[in-house]
């Protein structure tokens, strides 16, 4: 089944969660469905981005980030593929607070979510 949802009434710059649980012994969470390009995708076609650009996305992916860690979120695995550029302009960030879990072996005891400072390190780096 796939949620189709306008992004103008999704929450602020992060993609939710609406269901998580478990189908023939894996884990899966389902969100909605984001009309959205990645900052991944657009780096990858070669087109060039110019430093106001540039800016402009980090600025607003750390808007975002900042909403996220307000809310006690953390997403602990912020790479390009996670940033959705929408077609109106806004930036989201997609699978918060899952990162750090799909890096823990199936079956094992997760560990502690990953501290704040995580984040804002990896957004120095989507910057590079």
């Amino acid at each position: 089944m796939v949620w189709a949802v306008d992004p103008a009434v999704v929450a602020v710059m992060v993609v939710l969660v609406v269901e998580v649980g478990v189908y023939q012994g894996r884990a899966y969470w389902a969100t909605p469905l984001i009309e959205a390009i990645s900052l991944e995708q657009v780096l990858a076609s070669g087109r060039p981005v110019s430093f106001a650009q540039s800016m402009r996305l980090l600025a607003l992916s750390a808007e975002a980030v900042e909403h996220a860690h307000a809310q006690g979120l953390v997403h602990g695995l912020l790479r390009p593929a996670n940033v959705l550029l929408l077609p109106d302009g806004r930036v989201m960030i997609s699978d918060m607070g899952l990162g750090w879990i799909l890096d823990a072996p199936a079956g094992a005891t997760l560990p502690a979510p990953p501290a704040a400072a995580v984040d804002l390190e990896a957004l120095a780096v989507l910057n590079q």
